[in-house]
């Protein structure tokens, strides 16, 4: 069991983003982050995971103030898709996904363990990339470059996976694969998921709790009490209606052009 908490959590840089936000994030349930652009989702995600200090408060994993943690220690069990990351374009797929096991190797170890080539070769099959693993990034497609760094995370083997924006420049089917991978993670191995999202039907489909975030007001809950018209109007600045389709609801922009 993972828990990672913020507690009283202010984020920014000259002016707060945010204030006092208490979030939990738990093992076999998927946390979506939701709000407009420069909200300060990317932001609450670096902080999330130990790429930012707050201006006030902390982030605990299951107790530990997760700056009293070793970088390597909090790499073990937590990883992160940010929304863009360098990376060397001489670098193959196979080279960018095997950097996953880095916080679990000794450090005179140089070769992946029999288990740990087959959990990669793995990983690279389920996001359809084994044809592309002895390519370099600088020949991929930006889709494809974002499967791979989704797989680097993946093979991380985390308790917790924390990302933003994981869908950007993805097509359809790649979309909906990644999802489905993810939602199938948290039910069976209890992965705790905490990601950014844009498309509330990806959300509505995927998520256990919402988090919006808008000029500095927060609102989280379970998706019947955060995904209400009036809720959405207030913090996306659009008219949106619903109906449901077996047990989730559709979501639709009313007199849409």
């Amino acid at each position: 069991m993972i828990k990672l908490q913020t507690r009283s959590l202010s984020l920014g840089f000259a002016q707060p983003l945010f204030r006092d936000l208490d979030l939990s994030l738990e093992s076999g349930r998927i946390t979506a982050i939701m709000g407009p652009n420069g909200c300060g989702k990317s932001t609450l995600i670096r902080a999330l995971a130990r790429l930012k200090k707050p201006q006030r408060g902390t982030v605990e994993l299951n107790g530990q103030d997760i700056w009293q943690m070793s970088a390597r220690d909090f790499a073990a069990k937590v990883a992160c898709v940010p929304q863009s990351m360098q990376l060397p374009d001489e670098l193959k797929v196979f080279d960018l996904v095997t950097l996953g096991r880095n916080p679990h190797q000794k450090w005179w170890q140089s070769k992946l363990k029999e288990n740990e080539q087959a959990q990669t070769e793995s990983i690279l099959q389920r996001l359809e990339l084994t044809s592309l693993k002895n390519k370099y990034l600088n020949e991929l497609s930006g889709g494809e470059r974002q499967r791979a760094i989704i797989a680097m995370a993946l093979n991380q083997a985390p308790s917790l996976l924390l990302l933003d924006e994981p869908t950007t420049g993805l097509d359809f089917h790649h979309q909906v694969e990644i999802l489905q991978h993810l939602k199938a993670m948290k039910e069976s191995c209890g992965l705790a998921i905490g990601i950014v999202l844009h498309d509330l039907n990806f959300a509505a489909r995927l998520a256990d709790q919402v988090l919006l975030i808008k000029n500095e007001k927060l609102l989280q809950g379970d998706l019947q009490t955060v995904f209400t018209s009036a809720n959405l109007k207030e913090f996306f600045q659009v008219d949106v209606a619903s109906f449901k389709v077996e047990e989730s609801h559709i979501y639709y922009l009313r007199d849409f052009i």
